[in-house]
């Protein structure tokens, strides 16, 4: 594994009895045990609930339009949605240093009572105020402590196979994107929105439960000593390593694509002609399934970075050849199958990526700096799209696609440029 320089133009690498110490007991061990099985269980039953639920915001982008707040426009509704991704995300930035601190079990608490309580008072709102205060920012505000302490302990547990277990953990997001969809068109016939959103609660609770049994920090032995002038509890040595920050950087435009093409993408296919929103939303969601698995494997034999770089470019060349230009019901099926499996490497791969780069020492610190950079992508890029969707009286998402497709590509060009600063053009090298 390689670490970032820690002094700008620096090469000095940290001293591997200095990384087996911050390790702790629990992390020196290379054996597999019950508790490193728990975490993984843990992780996984906590991104079901929180960025499972949300990746479900697209069903709700439709469904508020044609419902209770069907006097706005789609730009004015996709506040809802980009205010809960951004605090999804730039919680992070609260939820990190609590983490570091008190551990990730407090805070899976904490954000579970927040997450629950948000998202039963979504139950009784009819008003566009109620659905920001509660749902964008309650629900999302806990959704963001438990999403953020059940992906920064595998920086704590593992060293080894980083990406294949996150993406494994990180497929319970999937999981939530296709269970929570199917939930809610069942039960809606039959029940009202309160109702619906009440049964919804109470699986959420009980992933929480498990969340909140299963995920602990493992034994940590006292922090290693830091040279005066590499003191990685700064945050401002995190601006002299430019591998990291443009790494950062293009982690948050593909994670502003992410969002804003599952907030979109259902309306965008009605627009096609595909009258079955559920299942346009059910299709990204369970081909993201394996997208979230299967670039982890591949991650272990050619390197993140180059993994990383291969689907974000497939990524982008889907938008902008496929998206763009094709028109009704099959190419919008085909579009959801192959992007969400291709898009669906950011969430896996982003932290796994974040670790490669960070000293062990340093890796909560960096992945909430990473949370809170796409938490601006991913406040603007849903009210722009929408404001996009908004600019042609036939609805024509042509200029929604473009935003896509250029965030997309400006987050793989700045991949693939941290890749070729790391080794330059040695192309089988694996990073």
């Amino acid at each position: 594994m390689a670490y970032p320089a820690s002094q700008e133009g620096s090469s000095e690498q940290p001293d591997s009895k200095m990384i087996a110490t911050s390790l702790g007991p629990d992390h020196q061990k290379e054996e597999w045990t019950i508790r490193h099985t728990r975490a993984i269980i843990g992780s996984f039953c906590g991104l079901f609930a929180s960025f499972g639920w949300y990746s479900s915001t697209g069903l709700f982008q439709d469904y508020y339009q044609r419902n209770q707040l069907r006097d706005y426009s789609p730009s004015t509704i996709s506040w809802i949605s980009s205010m809960g991704f951004f605090l999804v995300y730039s919680g992070t930035c609260f939820f990190g240093p609590l983490s570091a601190r008190f551990g990730a079990t407090p805070v899976v608490v904490v954000g579970s009572m927040l997450q629950v309580g948000g998202l039963l008072g979504t139950a009784f709102s009819s008003k566009l105020y109620q659905f920001l205060v509660l749902q964008g920012f309650l629900s999302a505000l806990g959704a963001s402590a438990v999403f953020f302490a059940t992906i920064q302990i595998f920086g704590q547990w593992f060293r080894r196979r980083q990406a294949l277990l996150v993406g494994i953990s990180a497929s319970g997001t999937s999981v939530g994107g296709v269970v929570f969809p199917l939930m809610i068109q069942s039960l809606l016939p039959k029940v009202d929105f309160r109702w619906t959103m009440i049964y919804v609660v109470f699986v959420i609770l009980f992933l929480l439960l498990v969340a909140i049994f299963c995920v602990r920090a493992p034994s940590t032995a006292p922090p290693a000593p830091q040279p005066p002038d590499n003191n990685g509890q700064s945050w401002l040595t995190v601006f002299k390593d430019y591998n990291l920050l443009l790494a950062i950087a293009g982690i948050a435009f593909l994670s502003g694509t992410f969002t804003l093409v599952v907030t979109f993408v259902v309306a965008v296919a009605r627009l096609r002609g595909w009258n079955d929103q559920v299942n346009a939303i059910v299709c990204l969601n369970a081909a993201s399934f394996l997208g979230r698995i299967i670039p982890g494997v591949i991650a272990e034999y050619i390197g993140r970075l180059n993994t990383m770089a291969i689907f974000s470019f497939l990524s982008t060349v889907l938008i902008l050849g496929l998206w763009l230009p094709s028109s009704g019901v099959p190419a919008s099926i085909a579009f959801s199958v192959t992007w969400g499996f291709a898009s669906a490497s950011v969430v896996s791969l982003g932290p796994a990526i974040l670790f490669q780069l960070s000293r062990p020492q340093d890796g909560v610190r960096n992945l909430a700096l990473l949370y809170c950079v796409q938490s601006i992508a991913a406040l603007t890029a849903s009210p722009t799209g929408g404001a996009l969707l908004s600019i042609e009286d036939d609805g024509n998402p042509r200029y929604l696609q473009l935003l896509a497709g250029l965030l997309s590509a400006v987050g793989t060009i700045l991949i693939v440029l941290v890749r070729w600063l790391r080794s330059g053009a040695v192309l089988w090298e694996a990073l």
